[in-house]
């Protein structure tokens, strides 16, 4: 039966991105937003899974009205994402990319004037499937390492959008195969970004998250240290008006041993912190559904550290220092 749902939402998808071109913009966005918000709010797993991490991330200070709040935003996000995805593959591609403005981009200009190629990190943050296609249209050489739908309809109807948008993308399974297309394009100076905020259940380097432990993807420290690309944090969020803006930090510089466990640790350590940051700056724009923390693992939150109201509008730029 799961398997037959997922066909038929593939179908689904793929109707519908082919009435993308004929129905007006305000109309994709009002159903996505309708449709994301009614599915949340109806999906008791989900609801309880996000109100479980928010609780863990901050505590006390994250009430019920809080919690909410900050489910009917991820909905809404979730919904906006969705619309802008469908309209990135269509002729309307352009009308979403001029609304994206790119922040720091001196960061990724000196990095690659180190000639090592970049690791880029980010995380399912704001619509982070539009970043690799604005990155090509600013003339950078940028690939988006892509984990698919292991539903073929589902599959297929993303594939088709990403190579419409524009983008340029290594999709991670075969792993030997993306391994030799992330190693060419690294050799040839370019940028593979990868997001690096999920559960990585098998993973052996545990790093704190929200000041619990939790089992993380060692990717860009264990390619950065093999061939000595930079890693290169980047994000992209959703402001009050609408428009994006993508942030190029500068590259990480930790200090390293030469001991390969320590040095991973470090730099997986690093990027974490600087995801961590952004998550905070913009809680409701992070995809909360994700199982983050090692299992058994979790602590009680102290609560000396609070989500703010604030918080939970995402609004002026911000790099963090």
């Amino acid at each position: 039966m799961k398997t037959l749902s997922y066909w038929l939402l593939g179908v689904l998808l793929r109707i519908v991105f082919v009435l993308t071109d004929c129905l007006p913009e305000w109309v994709i966005f009002t159903l996505s937003e309708k449709l994301a918000s009614l599915f949340m709010f109806s999906s008791r797993r989900y609801k309880r899974r996000i109100r479980k991490n928010l609780q863990v991330a901050f505590g006390p200070s994250c009430d019920n009205q809080l919690v909410e709040d900050l489910t009917g935003r991820v909905a809404r996000n979730l919904g906006l994402i969705f619309a802008e995805t469908l309209l990135s593959g269509s002729r309307k591609k352009d009308t979403i990319l001029d609304n994206i403005t790119v922040h720091g981009t001196e960061n990724l200009d000196n990095a690659l004037a180190c000639g090592k190629g970049i690791m880029a990190v980010s995380a399912h943050l704001g619509n982070f499937s539009l970043i690799g296609a604005k990155m090509i249209s600013a003339g950078y050489p940028f690939t988006m390492l892509v984990k698919e739908s292991k539903y073929p309809g589902i599959a297929g109807v993303s594939r088709e959008i990403q190579k419409k948008q524009g983008g340029h993308f290594i999709y991670i399974d075969p792993w030997a195969k993306a391994l030799r297309q992330i190693m060419s394009a690294l050799r040839n100076n370019e940028i593979v970004c990868l997001l690096a905020d999920e559960n990585k259940k098998d993973s052996e380097t545990i790093v704190e998250f929200f000041g619990h432990p939790a089992p993380t993807a060692t990717g860009p420290a264990v390619l950065s240290l093999r061939t000595g690309a930079l890693v290169v944090p980047i994000f992209i969020v959703r402001h009050a008006d609408s428009s994006h803006t993508i942030f190029i930090e500068p590259h990480l510089n930790p200090v390293l041993t030469g001991n390969r466990a320590e040095d991973i640790f470090t730099i997986t350590t690093a990027y974490t912190k600087v995801i961590e940051h952004y998550v905070r700056k913009y809680p409701d724009q992070w995809f909360w559904v994700n199982r983050r923390w090692k299992k058994g693992k979790i602590k009680q939150r102290k609560p000396n550290r609070t989500v703010n109201e604030s918080t939970v509008h995402a609004g002026e730029s911000h790099t963090p220092r």
